[in-house]
């Protein structure tokens, strides 16, 4: 629909809605089998979309060239990471749903038993053997865990809700509102209507090419619009449930009313919303770096690249771009690593602003640092179509100490902005990591996701330093020695905020989404992988992505495609196609 919806239209949508409503009861009680058979034409669907244009048009959307060497490349990693990750999320639902349809319960997981603690751990990844083998992340030694709330059992349950529901999809990234629709319907048990993110309108006939099926059957509406048609949706009398990817402001204002009442309305617990409210909202994603270990020049490069890599993704737009760099003052090597960081950025073409708000949140971080404080990283510009986003903005560095002014510990920075945060911790492991673990959980804003960097060497000599800190950080994802949005792409893990968070003083959400083996109870998520590994994406010296459009596409292909000749290219172009 347009984003202004004309009342023909909006009939049209009520007659699909009450559709949605009548089926309720037909959804929650069709068969394991029957929703398995969907599942697998709707992966039968990902064979028919043209991944490469809608790569292209989410470039087109960002004020890329699309046909620019840069455009391409960018476009191609994007058609790669859609693909992956939508494929990715219907075969853990297939077999999850293979499991019910035989057995009448989810893949059974294994509790992990050589804990020295008394904490429940769940293994979820690499499941089976096709885990370690069939990707990047298994092939690399990287592994799931699912941590159950103390005091918890350890139990797996599916019991359909049969509601209708209504999913905000997110404006950064395509894949996000297909993993939050799939949960609603295929975990949860709900029909679901996805209103698309207006930044992401460009999505829908993508949507609704691989939810044909589930559309033409009465169970799912695909609709875009702007915050009138949001608003209509939200507070119609069929919908019994919301769930958004976003904003804290935009979830404020769905659930207590625009201000000056939404303060009232919170004092007084009356929200003008009268229905379940869950979402997933952003965070203050901490990158620490632990020290108490002498790393090799390549190691602190390696990592230097890893985090650059993270840092510039969408322009570091995302819930789980890194925004506090957590260091020692003490660890000998602090400044090295920053120069190699530095030395990357300073190759990283800027992008054009795209994300609503960009330079609003980039000029309240200016504001707020003296100009000793604030490093702007001068490097080339991205090749960029005709737009109104304004001109990019250089990569912005914040040197801050515990003496330094809170706001970056208490803003997100949706915007290229990364606060590196230092303080003394004797260049000790166990020092270092309480007074980190402590700063994060109880002085920075966000529960969302926390990547921890430990040196292999403090992983062998010392176990239990590294253990306490994924044990006490508060985040509903850690990952070892990797990116956050390695544990949203992992089959079997989940993703939302740390359990606990009130709906009138909400930061990173309340539930969790991607819950594939229909665990309860769950605390967090926790990636593991080795120090040095082939996962981790890096940036390429030359300051852009590694690889090159044609093996993206390649590597896209193979993915919807998993076949022999597909995989033959893929190994073509890998040794014979020019990187980055």
């Amino acid at each position: 629909m347009n984003s202004s919806v004309h009342t023909s239209e909006r009939q049209d949508l009520q007659n699909q809605i009450t559709r949605l409503h009548e089926n309720r009861d037909l959804w929650k009680n069709m068969s394991a089998q029957e929703k398995l058979s969907i599942l697998n034409k709707m992966l039968e669907n990902t064979q028919n979309i043209d991944h490469q244009q809608w790569g292209k048009a989410s470039i087109h959307q960002q004020g890329y060239d699309p046909e620019s060497s840069c455009g391409q490349q960018l476009g191609s990693s994007e058609q790669m990471v859609n693909a992956a990750t939508i494929v990715g999320t219907l075969r853990s639902l297939i077999r999850t749903y293979t499991s019910l349809s035989e057995t009448e319960a989810p893949p059974i997981l294994t509790k992990m038993t050589d804990r020295t603690d008394s904490r429940t751990v769940l293994k979820v990844f690499p499941y089976d053997f096709s885990d370690k083998v069939g990707g990047p992340l298994g092939v690399a030694g990287v592994t799931g865990e699912l941590w159950i709330e103390e005091g918890q059992k350890p139990t797996q349950s599916f019991n359909p809700n049969g509601k209708l529901s209504l999913v905000l999809g997110a404006g950064n990234q395509s894949f996000l509102a297909f993993g939050d629709v799939m949960h609603e319907m295929f975990i949860k048990g709900n029909l679901c209507i996805l209103k698309h993110h207006p930044v992401r309108g460009f999505s829908a006939p993508f949507y609704e090419q691989l939810f044909s099926d589930l559309i033409d059957a009465g169970f799912f509406i695909s609709v875009k619009g702007d915050i009138e048609l949001s608003q209509w949706l939200c507070h119609h009398e069929f919908v019994q449930a919301v769930h958004m990817t976003g904003g804290t402001a935009t979830h404020d204002a769905i659930v207590w009313g625009p201000h000056p009442e939404q303060n009232e309305n919170k004092k007084n617990n009356t929200p003008v919303l009268k229905k379940t409210m869950t979402s997933e909202l952003g965070c203050i994603t901490p990158w620490i770096i632990c020290s108490g270990a002498q790393w090799t020049d390549k190691e602190l490069e390696h990592h230097a690249q890893h985090l650059a890599m993270s840092f510039i993704s969408q322009n570091s737009c995302n819930c789980l771009s890194p925004k506090l760099l957590v260091l020692d003052e003490d660890w000998p090597q602090k400044h090295i690593f920053i120069e190699h960081l530095k030395n990357y950025l300073a190759k990283a073409p800027t992008p054009p602003p795209y994300y609503p708000g960009t330079e609003k949140r980039y000029s309240g971080f200016k504001d707020a640092y003296t100009q000793a404080e604030i490093e702007l990283i001068s490097s080339p510009t991205s090749p960029a179509r005709n737009h109104d986003y304004g001109a990019p903005l250089p990569w912005m560095l914040l040197h801050l100490t515990p003496q330094s002014d809170r706001y970056a510990l208490q803003n997100e920075a949706f915007a290229p902005i990364l606060a590196i945060y230092s303080f003394k911790g004797e260049n000790r492991s166990d020092v270092f990591l309480e007074k980190a673990v402590d700063l994060v959980n109880n002085h920075v804003w966000g529960t969302l996701s926390c990547t921890l960097i430990a040196h292999k060497n403090i992983q062998n000599e010392h176990p239990e330093t590294v253990e306490k800190a994924i044990s006490d950080l508060r985040y509903g994802a850690i990952a070892v020695n990797s990116w956050t949005a390695m544990v949203y792409t992992m089959d079997g893990c989940v993703w939302g905020a740390y359990p606990g968070e009130k709906l009138d003083n909400v930061a990173s959400g309340i539930g969790f989404v991607r819950n594939a083996f229909m665990v309860d109870h769950i605390e967090k998520a926790v990636l593991r992988a080795p120090f040095i590994n082939s996962a981790q994406l890096k940036i390429s010296k030359s300051g852009t992505s590694p690889l090159s459009a044609v093996q993206f596409q390649a590597l896209s292909n193979l993915v919807v495609r998993p076949n022999a000749w597909n995989m033959a290219k893929v190994g073509w172009h890998m040794a014979f196609s020019k990187s980055n």
